[in-house]
């Protein structure tokens, strides 16, 4: 009995431990703790070195593929980002304004030299699986900016689901 109420003693104090962990780490995400970063200014465009993470992007047809975003901060001052970029997929004829996912919208404040990022997730076109998406670039606007990026899609063919009201190609809220 003594040994079923130490280690029910143990889980609820590391539960409560991972709780305040993970609320210290939602007051503050993507500051460092640093006070002044809630001052800086949103992350212009033109401060930024938007660029894909070319590791894992191609898996099996029909699977639900990420592919993260990079965003380096370029410039000589610390900016921030919050919430999530707006993504435009083109085939050359057509864009596909593509939905967010559920998440939290943190600050993130990059420092000079450092990145913040982004997954854009989606699913990869099979034969016989439905309309196919054939993707050749994705239009990149970061959150509060109003400019954007074209760069080369990196990724297969995608299953078009332009159109469903869940759709499993999306984008997350940028994150530190």
């Amino acid at each position: 009995m003594r040994l079923r109420n130490l280690t029910a003693a143990l889980t609820a104090t590391a539960a409560l431990g991972l709780g305040l962990a993970a609320f210290s780490g939602t007051a503050n995400a993507g500051t460092g703790g640093d006070p002044a970063a809630s001052s800086a200014p949103a992350c212009d465009t033109s401060a930024l070195d938007i660029s894909f993470d070319r590791k894992a992007i191609y898996s099996a047809p029909g699977e639900q593929i990420p592919v993260i975003v990079h965003m380096a901060n370029t410039s000589d001052a610390t900016c921030t980002l919050q919430g999530f970029p707006t993504v435009d997929l083109t085939d050359g004829t057509d864009t596909w304004p593509l939905a967010h996912s559920s998440g939290a919208e943190n600050q993130v404040a990059v420092t000079p030299g450092k990145s913040a990022q982004f997954v854009i997730t989606y699913i990869s076109w099979a034969e016989g699986s439905g309309t196919e998406f054939k993707a050749t670039s994705a239009v990149i606007t970061p959150p509060g900016a109003t400019t954007s990026v074209t760069l080369p899609w990196p990724g297969s063919s995608i299953l078009d689901q332009s159109g469903a009201t869940h759709s499993g190609t999306y984008v997350s809220p940028v994150t530190a």
